[in-house]
């Protein structure tokens, strides 16, 4: 009797061990929880890259007044350094979306990986001082007047295609022989001190480091060029908010959830500006000084968008050969569902 008896122990013991088993084989990405009313809901776990610039905003706001919380999503926020980085993670599965990122390397790698990725969202600048994403900054004893001057000479970009591929379209509109033209790629912390050792004659400074340079009255610059990126193109939509197509066929509602808690944030920008930008100091480490004079970018939602500017972008970088095949952009936007 004894035997039979840790022969019926031995069996549920392998019998728990399986369960546990089976149940840690489960994927990472959703977990149970009892919410205040003792029942269970389902949380997934999302990383999200961002870039680290005010294009991420909505993604910050949704982190920090709750709203992916309240949808049941546990969000990991994960900083990249450029937007091909970001790109590159996001097609690779390495993230399930992307916060506001350029448009330039998506339209790349959906030229190359149709479908992959789907826009729920996307951030626009335009051509005026106060609506472009930047401008070019000099130092202000510098001998360079205009942006014609700039041949030849250092100029200091954010790192990856998009400023390289907009600024010489513009310059040569200019009529700018680009040729001699060195694109020195580096990380905005940089930009202020290669600029004043004299490493680069110029900065193609995005916000906020435009409004650093300018608020910096012990080294003075000179800005010039506004509106260069966007000079064929206004509205220009270059951040680009992204979601895996994987993602979304794995988990739909998730999905939907995450799109509902970004657009949760783009209103509170719009509702609440001064909040918004105390905000993205919080999260960039930016001084709030500088957020609260630097411009902030517009996101458009899903049925705001203007696919024709969108898709005009996409012609552009073909005509010019910077992506290898023609892109319908039309073909890159969620599910409308998705967005309701």
């Amino acid at each position: 009797m004894k035997n039979k008896n840790l022969l019926w122990l031995g069996v549920a013991i392998v019998a728990v061990v399986a369960f546990m088993a089976i149940s840690a084989g489960r994927s990472d990405d959703t977990q149970n929880n009892a919410n205040s009313d003792g029942n269970n809901t389902t949380v997934t776990k999302m990383s999200v890259g961002h870039i680290n610039l005010a294009n991420d905003l909505p993604a910050f706001v949704a982190e920090e007044k709750g709203y992916f919380k309240d949808e049941n999503l546990d969000v990991t926020l994960k900083k990249l350094d450029s937007s091909k980085l970001a790109t590159d993670a996001l097609y690779a599965g390495d993230i399930d979306a992307s916060a506001g990122s350029s448009t330039v390397p998506l339209l790349g790698a959906e030229s190359t990986q149709p479908n992959k990725a789907k826009v729920y969202a996307l951030g626009y600048t335009g051509n005026s001082e106060k609506t472009t994403l930047g401008a070019f900054v000099v130092k202000d004893d510098s001998p360079f007047g205009t942006v014609n001057d700039l041949v030849g000479e250092k100029i200091a970009v954010f790192p990856g295609g998009t400023a390289k591929i907009l600024l010489t379209r513009y310059m040569q509109a200019q009529n700018v022989d680009t040729a001699d033209i060195e694109w020195v790629e580096q990380l905005p912390n940089l930009w202020a001190a290669s600029l004043q050792s004299g490493a680069v004659d110029a900065v193609y400074a995005y916000e906020p480091q435009l409004t650093i340079f300018k608020q910096d009255k012990a080294n003075p610059v000179r800005v010039m060029g506004y509106g260069a990126l966007e000079f064929e193109i206004d509205p220009l939509y270059l951040g680009g908010a992204t979601i895996s197509t994987d993602f979304i066929n794995k988990n739909r509602e998730a999905a939907k959830s995450y799109i509902r808690a970004y657009y949760k944030g783009i209103d509170f920008i719009k509702n609440n500006e001064k909040e918004a930008r105390e905000i993205l100091a919080k999260y960039t480490g930016v001084q709030p000084v500088v957020t609260a004079a630097m411009n902030l970018y517009p996101d458009a939602k899903l049925n705001d968008i203007n696919r024709a500017k969108f898709q005009q972008l996409a012609d552009i970088l073909f005509q010019d050969k910077n992506i290898s095949a023609q892109v319908d952009t039309s073909k890159m936007y969620v599910d409308a569902a998705l967005t309701r």
